[in-house]
C-alpha cells in the first residue's frame, strides 16, 4: 500500500507528491485509452512544468474533463499551443472562484488517490454483479 497524501496547497507539496498526484490523475481519471508514448509525452511535460500541467488539471477540471484536453492536444501535435495558453489562466488564480476549483481538485485527487484500494474493490463487486 502507498503512503497517504495529506490534502493542502499546491505550492506546499513536494515534488515527488506533485508527480504522485498528477500521475494518479493522468492514470485515474483518464476517460480515453492513451498510447505509452502519450503517456511517456506526459512524464516528459512533468519533468518541464510540473506546476504548468497542474494547471492544465484545473483547466480540465472547470470544464468536467480529465487528462482528454491534453491527449487530444499531443494528438494534433498541438501541445505547445495548449500549454501556452495557461498564463493565461494563471492569472486566474487571484480569482476565489479558481481558488475553490483547486481546492476541489487537490481534495478529490487527494481522497482518490488514497482510497485505491477501496475504490479497486468496489469496481471488482459491481462488475461480478453485472456478469
Amino acid at each position: 500500500m502507498s503512503k497517504n497524501i495529506e490534502i493542502k496547497n499546491w505550492n506546499e507539496y513536494s515534488s515527488e507528491e506533485k508527480n504522485i498526484l498528477l500521475q494518479h490523475w493522468w492514470h485515474y481519471y483518464g476517460k480515453i485509452l492513451y498510447t505509452l508514448d502519450e503517456c511517456e509525452q506526459f512524464d516528459s511535460l512533468l519533468e518541464k512544468d510540473i506546476d504548468k500541467i497542474f494547471i492544465a488539471a484545473i483547466g480540465s477540471f472547470i470544464i468536467g474533463l480529465s487528462s482528454q484536453p491534453l491527449i487530444d492536444s499531443m494528438r494534433r501535435n498541438n501541445i505547445d499551443e495548449l500549454l501556452s495558453a495557461l498564463p493565461e489562466m494563471k492569472k486566474l488564480e487571484d480569482n476565489e472562484m479558481y481558488h475553490k476549483v483547486e481546492v476541489s481538485l487537490i481534495t478529490q485527487l487527494v481522497d482518490s488517490y488514497n482510497n485505491q484500494d477501496f475504490n479497486t474493490l468496489i469496481n471488482q463487486k459491481t462488475a461480478k454483479k453485472h456478469k
